[in-house]
């Protein structure tokens, strides 16, 4: 349909999961993981091109457009990341997302015991 404006937004660091993914389908995403977002628009002269990106809790901290994902104030676990665009015919989009440790950020303690 003519006059449509269609936008791509994507994070060169990590594969977004598919938009408004269902909160009980989260993607995990490491603990420590900086995503830039960027949006590609089509038309490339569409007028109104900015966005602004919110976070549902402390466990992804925005500036800009870059988000750092955080172990937040009651640790990993579910946050939502919302881009909202000044294109008032562009409907507001979210990724479900869920925190974890890195591997080696969450190593047991429990075979320490054991040469004592």
């Amino acid at each position: 349909m003519p006059g449509d404006i269609v936008v791509e937004v994507s994070t060169a660091e990590y594969e977004l999961p598919a938009l408004n993914n269902p909160t009980t389908e989260r993607k995990e995403i490491l603990i420590g993981t900086v995503l830039n977002f960027v949006a590609i628009f089509d038309p490339i002269d569409t007028p109104l091109q900015n966005f602004s990106i919110l976070s549902s809790n402390s466990r992804a901290v925005v500036e800009g457009h870059m988000v750092t994902i955080m172990e937040g104030t009651a640790g990993p676990g579910n946050v939502t990341i919302t881009i909202d665009f000044e294109e008032e015919t562009l409907a507001n989009i979210a990724y479900n997302l869920v925190t974890v440790f890195p591997p080696s950020d969450h190593l047991s303690d429990s075979g320490s015991d054991a040469h004592r």
